[in-house]
C-alpha cells in the first residue's frame, strides 16, 4: 500500500492528460488518490461544459470507473 495520500480536486481530474497521469501513478502504488462525491460531481459538470459534444453519460462513466 502507498505510503502517501493526496486529495485530488476537480481541477486536476478534468484535463484528461493530467488525470490519466495521476491515476496511472496511483495504479503504480506511488500514492493513494482521494476524492469525494462532490469532487466527482464537479468533475462531471466541468467535463460536460468543456466538451459539449461528448456522448451522454461518458463523464459519469469516467467517474464510475474511478
Amino acid at each position: 500500500m502507498a505510503g502517501y495520500s493526496a486529495f485530488l480536486d476537480a481541477c486536476v481530474l478534468v484535463p484528461i492528460a493530467l488525470a490519466d497521469t495521476l491515476l496511472r501513478l496511483a495504479e503504480a502504488d506511488l500514492y493513494r488518490p482521494l476524492w469525494s462525491e462532490r469532487v466527482l460531481d464537479e468533475m462531471i459538470e466541468a467535463i460536460e461544459i468543456v466538451h459539449p459534444g461528448l456522448a451522454a453519460g461518458a463523464a459519469r462513466a469516467r467517474a464510475d470507473a474511478m
